[in-house]
């Protein structure tokens, strides 16, 4: 209660030692962090914490009302929990702001700041076809192990570490600059859901990194049936292309690719003719033009046609065994455990299925007998009678004007050690391959973050006596402490 952010810690083999700043924010600014969140995080057993937003799977998307929705996945620890609230705002505040609050999400009408980290919306800046948007906790903490003491440190309380990756799979970083200045953004801000989800990373890391667990373990009230909701739907789905007649394909082609072309395809077309006649000097006539654009509509229509008859020869060739496996794992991928052989079988299945819809396009689902509006109703239906006693996380999210932007939280209970109590706590680049666009710096001046400091903050002195304790003269507690009234101590 008397401290307003926790700072750091120091353990030894039978204590632990949480060390916080004695409060200067008002209880409005920064409430007092939750025991039973607390408790919770001490009960947690698992090395990695995650969140998303489910966007990319099979039954997530656009649907006839142009809007989109997806399931929201939480560890099941922190299903219907403040700690996972918690992660599932700040997810749409890292998408949001980094996309200069162009993004809409339905009921979550969250201020505005007053200024944005980029100056225009980071997906179009970098011109990817997608993004992957995560907080995690490389370098959240650091760790100092000296003789039989553990020293703790955060690097900074504002935010979490952001990392903006530019495909799902591939983990190329979209280059350290932008998540640096993301990084120097969201931390600066004071933004007291920011603010907490680090509290409680903190004591999540801290508490497995001394095996301090909760006697008591708390009640988990993920729901049961989430992993089965989607099953049924994505099995029609599936059925339904399994058993197209020649005729039905070629007809369905021809219609979604027609509307596709019409939607998406024939703007580019008029781009690249446009800039041909710009750089040729040359006028097209026409009548050339238009068999461009038809050549170009029948070749859409033509590569649908092909997608779905190949997937529907891969779907034939399945045995019911792997067909119902396929369906569940395509539901809920985070439920179905494979040997090493059916996980590259199922990820050889779901990966056509997935290319094939994404190439049809979501909302045109209903020509294959799904309606993702329907499936949306039946999934909120289907939870909105699970939750915990005090507290219900979203189980989906409905948004518009959004591209596909992926990501979330990665929590590690991992702590980066340092070898020396004077190492420098700024953000260590890992060494990933980034993607920079042209035109773009490298490492832009006045971008590199930065530790915040306080006159209150010691330096570390050049040598270390041999022992940490030995020979502290104690101080008197109005030496460090304020001893004047809490009313005038600015509460």
């Amino acid at each position: 209660m008397d401290a307003d952010l926790i700072l750091g810690a120091v353990s030894d083999s039978a204590t632990l030692v949480i060390i916080g700043r004695e409060r200067s924010s008002n209880l409005l600014e920064l409430p007092p962090l939750n025991v039973e969140t607390i408790l919770l995080i001490a009960s947690i057993k698992d090395g990695e914490l995650s969140q998303s937003l489910d966007v990319n799977d099979l039954l997530a998307g656009k649907m006839a009302s142009s809007k989109d929705w997806c399931p929201t996945y939480l560890s099941p620890q922190l299903e219907h929990t403040e700690f996972g609230h918690l992660l599932t705002i700040t997810d749409i505040l890292l998408k949001d702001w980094s996309e200069n609050g162009t993004l809409h999400y339905v009921d979550y009408d969250y201020p505005k700041p007053s200024y944005f980290p980029f100056d225009k919306p980071l997906f179009s800046k970098l011109g990817l076809n997608e993004l992957v948007y995560n907080w995690n906790t490389a370098n959240t903490m650091f760790a100092y192990d000296y003789d039989a003491l553990h020293l703790y440190a955060l690097n900074r309380t504002g935010s979490l570490p952001v990392s903006y990756f530019n495909s799902q799979h591939g983990y190329i970083s979209a280059g350290r600059s932008y998540e640096n200045r993301a990084y120097d953004y969201f931390s600066g801000l004071c933004n007291t859901d920011l603010i907490r989800v680090v509290q409680y990373t903190s004591l999540y890391q801290i508490f497995m990194d001394n095996g301090i667990t909760n006697a008591n373990d708390s009640v988990h009230y993920a729901p049961k049936n989430k992993a089965g909701i989607l099953i049924s739907p994505c099995k029609t789905l599936l059925t339904n292309i399994r058993n197209l007649s020649p005729d039905a394909i070629d007809t369905i082609s021809r219609k979604v690719g027609k509307k596709n072309y019409e939607q998406f395809h024939k703007a580019d077309v008029s781009r690249q003719l446009a800039d041909w006649e710009r750089e040729n000097k040359q006028l097209l006539d026409v009548e050339r033009k238009n068999d461009i654009f038809e050549n170009t509509a029948t070749e859409t229509q033509g590569r649908l046609k092909n997608q779905l008859r190949n997937l529907q020869q891969q779907l034939k060739n399945t045995d019911d065994v792997t067909f119902d496996k396929l369906c569940r794992y395509l539901a809920y991928p985070r439920s179905e455990a494979f040997s090493n052989k059916e996980r590259y079988q199922m990820y050889r299945l779901g990966s056509s299925v997935m290319e094939t819809i994404f190439a049809f396009g979501k909302p045109n689902l209903k020509e294959l007998g799904v309606n993702l509006s329907d499936v949306k109703n039946d999934y909120s239906s289907s939870l909105k009678n699970s939750c915990s006693p005090w507290m219900k996380t979203p189980s989906m999210i409905i948004s518009y004007n959004s591209p596909r932007l992926t990501g979330g939280h990665n929590l590690s209970s991992k702590i980066r050690r340092v070898n020396n109590i004077n190492a420098d706590k700024s953000i260590i680049s890992e060494r990933r391959t980034q993607y920079v666009p042209s035109g773009e710096p490298q490492s832009p001046k006045g971008l590199a973050p930065r530790t915040r400091t306080t006159s209150g903050n010691m330096k570390p002195k050049s040598t270390v006596p041999a022992s940490p304790l030995s020979g502290t003269p104690v101080r008197k507690r109005n030496d460090v402490i304020p001893t004047a009234e809490r009313a005038k101590r600015g509460f």
